[in-house]
């Protein structure tokens, strides 16, 4: 049986992430994973949709490049070309993800599948098919082998959660696990689901040329923004051609004679049937915590919520962590990333740390971008905090009027009489680049005066979180009572 400090399993970003950091504290290292490395990100998540994004964004563009003096075209669309540029740049960002980069760092890369077999041993039954590209030969003629660590982080992820609605199954639906490898554009489109992954994806084929029709169980897209946050996306989508349906009560679907898809529901009470090529289900994630034999390993858990970790990710095992989508968190990249930094550190240093989740931000990457940070109003509220709120349009921003894209706005939220930054949230071109700045701010402590006394480089379009600060010193360095405080002392004439 072979010993580790540290055995990840699952070769994701958040097991990825892991591994790596085990490796440069010292430790012995095992990365286990069924399939080759990157996890859903690289194959099915944010590379891909961001690549399929650009192309769409792309024939957007050419459609209105009128706005520019140029004239505008109607964009012929290869999608089997969209989908291999897709695939290509998977290919290319996937090289550094390769085993050999783990291999230079000492790490053990593994293929196969792994159970508890208690809270200290794992069995691993081999993937053949990796065989070539594993880094050691272990015990691939007996077709598994046994494995102990002092630590374990668990890293397996998510898949996409399908609702229970009639007809569903039989039917056949698409997920993004489907999309960036469909050999035949869907001329129609339905999608269930108004969050990052519907909206997203919705925006990206009608502006490919699909007829996008959005199905929503709420009353709004984007349900965890504020409403003036997702309006200005709603109405961008509308402009796209995208139809979306509010409060939806999903009845069934089933096929039509002529061998489509029908979803048959009611949107705001009033009967529905949408017919489509395609039906794409955006509805969430579940964590994949099946066929690890957690209960040997005495880690609590259930399907829905994942993975039961306290604010260090430890599980009810303390050997044992789990981290990113498996622990029913937040499912973005970079939170897997930082949640695998706090549990190494936890594990392997033994410096006790914890999670900050209002420290993670997450971008939606539309067109306008819908970009997070710290608390937005809904949180707020929920919370009990009193708060002010500080916003600028992109309509009063120079450089957006010169790149005429100007839709959205900054808005930003304090506490206290100085201001202190608790979140912000941007829509509007390149949000994401633009929230990094309250990022820092809220993580640091700063305040809106601090915001206001950074010089911006004009014009840019971070010029705009200025331009949102400014009205504090207004009130602050400019009230009415220091104004006349001013003119008595040094005999100014005002007005």
């Amino acid at each position: 049986m072979t010993n580790y400090d540290l055995i990840v399993i699952g070769g994701g970003a958040a097991g990825i992430t892991a591994a790596k950091w085990g490796a440069k504290f010292g430790a012995k290292v095992a990365l286990i994973d069924k399939k080759p490395l990157g996890g859903d990100c690289l194959f099915y998540g944010c590379v891909p949709s961001k690549s399929l994004i650009k192309s769409g964004n792309v024939a957007e563009m050419m459609r209105h490049a009128d706005r520019y003096g140029i004239e505008a075209v109607h964009p012929t669309i290869h999608f089997d070309k969209v989908i291999n540029r897709v695939q290509g740049i998977i290919e290319e960002a996937g090289k550094f993800d390769a085993p050999e980069q783990f291999h230079k760092l000492g790490i053990d890369v593994i293929f196969g599948a792994v159970t508890f077999l208690d809270g200290e041993k794992v069995e691993v039954i081999l993937n053949q098919d990796l065989k070539e590209i594993q880094h050691r030969e272990f015990s691939y003629r007996e077709g598994a082998v046994r494995l102990s660590a002092k630590r374990y982080i668990i890293a397996t992820g998510s898949r996409p959660a399908v609702p229970p609605i009639e007809g569903l199954e039989e039917i056949g639906f698409l997920t993004n696990e489907d999309l960036f490898t469909l050999k035949k554009q869907p001329r129609s489109l339905v999608i269930v689901g108004g969050g990052p992954i519907g909206c997203e994806m919705g925006q990206a084929f009608a502006r490919l040329g699909t007829k996008v029709t959005l199905a929503v169980r709420g009353n709004q897209i984007m349900p965890k923004e504020d409403p003036d946050v997702a309006e200005i996306l709603y109405k961008q989508m509308q402009r796209d051609g995208v139809e979306i349906l509010l409060q939806v009560d999903f009845k069934r679907f089933e096929r039509t004679e002529q061998g489509n898809k029908k979803l048959v529901c009611e949107s705001d009470g009033t009967p529905v049937e949408i017919k489509a090529e395609e039906i794409l289900v955006a509805t969430g994630r579940s964590p994949v915590v099946e066929g690890l034999g957690l209960e040997e390993a005495g880690v609590a858990f259930d399907t829905k919520r994942g993975i039961h970790v306290d604010k260090k990710l430890r599980t009810t095992n303390k050997r044992i962590y789990a981290v990113g989508d498996v622990n029913g968190s937040y499912p973005f990249t970079h939170a897997a990333g930082y949640e695998a930094a706090v549990a190494v550190t936890n594990a392997i240093v033994r410096y006790p740390t914890k999670v900050d989740y209002d420290s993670i931000p997450w971008t939606t990457f539309t067109e306008p971008e819908v970009a997070h940070c710290g608390l937005n109003e809904m949180e707020a509220k929920e919370r009990g905090i009193q708060y002010e709120v500080w916003k600028a349009d992109f309509s009063e921003l120079d450089r957006a009027l010169a790149e005429s894209d100007h839709e959205g706005f900054v808005k930003i939220l304090t506490t206290g009489k100085k201001a202190k930054i608790i979140g912000a949230q941007i829509v509007g071109p390149h949000a994401g680049e633009l929230i990094h700045e309250f990022i820092l701010a809220r993580n640091k402590g700063l305040s809106l005066g601090d915001i206001a006394a950074m010089v911006h480089v004009y014009p840019t379009l971070a010029d705009i979180c200025r331009l949102a600060a400014t009205p504090y010193l207004d009130r602050t360095y400019f009230s009415p009572g220091i104004k006349n405080w001013l003119k008595r002392l040094f005999g100014y004439r005002g007005k």
